[in-house]
């Protein structure tokens, strides 16, 4: 939900956006950030800074063999657990209610890492569940519980406050990699039984995952177990002209639905106006590469219809109206096939998920909030608190293509 990295690339656009950011509840989520913003070098990514951040101090340990330190796992009644029913708004406005399955016996593992929620003045989270961790599992995880198991250890997130120093930053980080590592392994002693796995994360989770693919995963024997990953808000660079190099050594990008052992990468912006050329969010600082960008709704390439859930409740204590709304709703969730297109943009050096929205239609739907206005200029974060609920339905169907692949390719796991 927050961008850790690039604080520094805010500009004068902001201004410009403040209507929206309203409605949206993200004036006060980032108050914490720039507020803190001075005393580290924000002109690095999070990706930069935990490749080369020192180990945690020994000792201080989570005990991830207790469920107690898990967000989410299966069979309970957890965060991931929450209703996803849907009210789909069609053309001229009708009004359909859509339940979402739960899959009884899924072939393969969802492994989740939240973005940044925490905002206490300690540089690390504590471990407990809090509303933010809910409402993220809620809008990024939950809905995948109809094809794979769900898993999501809690872990001691850099919060804004490390950013007073590149000293702090980066001994926040190593505590937060230290506990997604050791989740990790306890999730591969105790879960995992050579199942296949999809990791799933945004922002600063997704950043956390891009290490982990390193140490882990990428060229090692983890690889036969990965089903994909989507990592959404954070830059992953790839070599220009090449599908496979650069962030990660052997992984390439997801290109076909039920391709497998790949990587899905986005970072959400309008496609009008033009996000600003010097965000962090979408390029890529070294030569010959750029940041990649497969499309959830086409992963191919060109343009592809998106199929968005959007929650009817705004991030906890935050305020402002959720991103779309109408009346005579009754279930959490929203729905509005046929608004809202996607396509991967490269140009100037950039690299991102473009999304049009048919301002008229959803009009004519009834529909209000910020889907139906159009602003006079983007910030560098874009729309990175819709990365996954505009692309989520989406992203099952991906998931469920490969994970259908995956497990006709490994019958003897189960």
């Amino acid at each position: 939900m927050h961008a850790l990295h690039a604080i520094g690339a805010l500009r004068p656009a902001i201004a410009g956006l403040l209507g929206l950011l309203g409605l949206l509840g993200l004036a006060a989520l980032l108050a914490p950030w720039t507020a803190h913003a001075a005393g580290a070098d924000m002109g690095k990514t999070m990706a930069e800074r935990l490749a080369t951040a020192g180990p945690a101090p020994e000792g201080d340990r989570v005990d991830y063999g207790d469920p107690a330190s898990w967000l989410c796992r299966p069979g309970r009644k957890d965060a991931c657990a929450s209703d996803q029913t849907a009210t789909v708004v069609g053309p001229g406005g009708s009004l359909a209610v859509e339940s979402a399955e739960r899959a009884k016996a899924p072939g393969v593992d969802c492994f989740y890492v939240y973005p940044s929620v925490s905002r206490g003045s300690a540089p690390n989270a504590d471990l407990a569940a809090g509303p933010g961790q809910a409402h993220a599992a809620d809008i990024q995880l939950a809905r995948f519980a109809a094809v794979c198991r769900l898993f999501a250890p809690l872990y001691r997130q850099a919060t804004a406050s490390a950013y007073r120093s590149e000293e702090a930053i980066q001994a926040a980080l190593a505590l937060a990699m230290q506990d997604i590592r050791d989740a990790w392994h306890a999730y591969l002693a105790g879960d995992n039984r050579g199942r296949g796995v999809v990791l799933v994360g945004h922002s600063q989770g997704a950043a956390m995952l891009t290490e982990l693919i390193k140490e882990e995963i990428d060229g090692g024997p983890g690889r036969d177990i990965l089903v994909s990953a989507l990592l959404g808000g954070q830059t992953v660079a790839v070599p220009d002209g090449e599908e496979t190099g650069g962030e990660f050594r052997t992984l390439p990008l997801c290109r076909e639905a039920g391709e497998t052992g790949c990587i899905v990468a986005w970072a959400s912006f309008l496609a009008e106006p033009a996000p600003p050329s010097d965000s962090k969010m979408i390029r890529d600082p070294a030569p010959g590469r750029h940041a990649a960008c497969v499309n959830p709704a086409a992963p191919g390439g060109g343009p592809g219809p998106l199929k968005p859930y959007f929650l009817m409740e705004g991030p906890p204590g935050q305020g402002g109206r959720p991103f779309v709304y109408g009346p005579g709703l009754k279930t959490r969730y929203l729905s509005v096939p046929g608004i809202l297109r996607a396509e991967c943009v490269r140009e100037g050096g950039t690299s991102y998920l473009a999304v049009s929205v048919d301002v008229a239609e959803a009009k004519a739907r009834g529909l209000a909030g910020a889907l139906t206005q159009t602003p006079a200029s983007q910030t560098w974060y874009g729309l990175h608190t819709l990365d996954f609920p505009l692309t989520i339905g989406n992203l099952v169907d991906l998931v469920a293509a490969q994970a259908a692949a995956w497990t006709a390719a490994h019958p003897e796991v189960r």
